[in-house]
């Protein structure tokens, strides 16, 4: 069973300075056959944003509609981050579905600190998770997931912690390990991700979300694409 066509599409700046609050627009358009119902944004500022204002309910959204809400954000502190910004629930008769947006990548530039340097771009490591297996989901079982971290980017990376990033229907109740540490350019790992379903569903979501450094102490955010997980 697939995820009915519902296409959601966040579009924003691409940099901005600390203590900047910026706008972000979400569009939504419904590509299936279904009128949908009860639409709402959960918007997914990483931790280094703090959510200025928050995106409106839609109540109905006819075959072939298209819709736009807006958010902003304050960013807070300086860092390149990648990241969906927003997941948009729905329902299409009693069946709840969730569904995230595209990915952007953003930088919060600290002037003064630019200013320091000289104006110089370090270069920007990149980390990529790929889940390995998915399996059947049951609700209020216990799955077990894998995922890999690889390190594709030209430098190392330190202080690498895997986090909880995942919507309340399908919540993940362990990450092992959470603490990854030092992970040099071309190498990977593997982390369990144990989920817990409270209810039937399609889902699309990342489940874990990176934190980590650059051996110069920058900070940055990686969120994956998200997954499908079909909940029984």
């Amino acid at each position: 069973m697939e995820l009915p066509d519902v296409l959601v599409k966040v579009q924003g700046p691409k940099s901005c300075k600390v203590g900047d609050t910026v706008a972000f627009k979400i569009i939504l358009e419904n590509r299936s056959g279904e009128v949908l119902n009860r639409l709402k944004a959960h918007i997914k500022a990483p931790k280094y944003f703090e959510v200025a204002k928050l995106a409106d309910k839609i109540d109905e959204l006819e075959v072939g509609g298209r819709a736009e809400l807006e958010f902003q954000i304050k960013a807070v502190n300086a860092g390149e981050y990648t990241f969906k910004p927003a997941d948009i629930s729905y329902r299409i008769g009693e069946r709840e579905y969730k569904v995230g947006s595209n990915t952007l990548k953003m930088s919060i530039i600290d002037i003064e600190e630019s200013e320091r340097e000289g104006g110089e771009r370090a270069k920007e490591p990149e980390i990529k998770v790929r889940f390995l297996k998915i399996g059947k989901i049951k609700v209020g079982e216990e799955s077990s997931l894998k995922a890999s971290v690889e390190n594709t980017g030209e430098v190392d990376v330190k202080s690498l912690r895997v986090l909880e990033n995942s919507p309340k229907e399908v919540e993940v109740a362990d990450i092992s390990p959470k603490e990854l540490g030092v992970l040099e350019r071309g190498k990977s790992v593997e982390v369990d991700v144990i989920i817990l379903a409270s209810q039937s569903g399609e889902f699309e979501t990342p489940l874990i979300e990176l934190f980590y450094h650059d051996m110069q102490g920058r900070r940055y955010f990686t969120e994956p694409e998200g997954i499908k997980l079909i909940v029984e």
